[in-house]
Formats: C-alpha cells, structure tokens, sequence
C-alpha cells in the first residue's frame, strides 16, 4: 500500500468513494437535480463527521489522551463513515485501523498535516 501523499489527497479519496456511494443509488430525479442533492447530502455528512470528531477528540483531550489516541479516533470515525458504521463490528476492522494509521505515519508530511488537523479540530 502506498503512504498516502497527503490529508486532502485522503479527504478527496473519501468523497469519491462517497459519491461512488451515491451514484449507485441513482433516483428518478433531474440530472441537476441529483448533483445538487448530492453535494448537499455530502456537505451534511461531511460535517456530521467533523462534529462527531470535535466531541470525540474534546473528550480524549479532557482524559489527557495523547496524539496516538487522536489519530486512532480519527481513522476509525473516518473508516466507519466510509464503510458503514456495521464495519467497526467486523474482526478485521481493528487490523486496517492499524494499518491505516501505519501508512499515514510513513508520510512525514501527511503525519504532521493530520496532527495539525486534529488540533485544530478542538
């Protein structure tokens, strides 16, 4: 698996996921229609997301939780809004938890970026 070139590079990869996601679910609307929708449906979740790592990481902060908690807590929400939340369940899941976080830890440039990222968050 590649290291992964950057925080924007992940979050570009998750949206086409989603949008893959979404397309396949196509309805009976205008193609207009549907974009619209879509990038709705998509700013809705995205900050959905964003809000539950605000409170998830507010509350590691006030345990003293450190960096390393951060970042799992991010992959995780992150692997779960991708996946669907039924994938936290699965026996592998702890596994390509760890494995995201590993490649993202390869990349200098990415590591620092999402370490940032997560500060900024709180």
């Amino acid at each position: 698996m590649n290291p992964v070139g950057g925080i924007d590079q992940l979050v570009k990869l998750l949206q086409q996921r989603l949008a893959r996601q979404q397309n396949t679910s196509t309805e009976k609307t205008t193609k207009a229609e549907t974009q619209k929708s879509s990038a709705a449906t998509r700013r809705d979740q995205t900050e959905q997301v964003l809000e539950t790592l605000r409170h998830k990481i507010a509350d590691q902060k006030k345990e003293n939780k450190g960096d390393a908690e951060l970042v799992t807590i991010f992959v995780e929400t992150i692997l779960a809004w991708q996946l669907g939340e039924d994938i936290i369940q699965d026996s592998g899941f702890t596994t390509l938890s760890k494995q995201v976080m590993e490649t993202i830890e390869l990349d200098p440039e990415t590591s620092k970026q999402l370490h940032s990222f997560l500060q900024s968050l709180s």
